[in-house]
């Protein structure tokens, strides 16, 4: 059976994995501001349709620096962290 390395990482924009040989990246990073910022304009425009949260969503994302990206992620582990410390 083969190994399979797996890393967590940045990639870019528009990646959210990444196979090469017996490595596999994730870009938890994207991931998890992209999540955040399409659940949040849920919450803050419950009436508008998915489509237009879906651009709102692009539109941010396209604002965002990679550095924006990261910080967003890691503040939202950072806080899921405390939380779950609490508990």
């Amino acid at each position: 059976m083969k190994q399979i390395k797996i890393r967590f990482g940045w990639i870019d924009k528009r990646t959210y994995g990444l196979c090469d040989g017996n490595k596999i990246t994730l870009n938890i990073y994207l991931w998890l501001a992209e999540t955040f910022i399409h659940e949040f304009y849920h919450f803050q425009y419950p009436k508008d349709s998915e489509e237009m949260i879906e651009k709102r969503t692009e539109a941010k994302l396209r604002k965002m620096s990679k550095k924006d990206i990261i910080r967003l992620a890691k503040g939202l582990l950072w806080n899921y962290n405390k939380i779950r410390r609490k508990k």
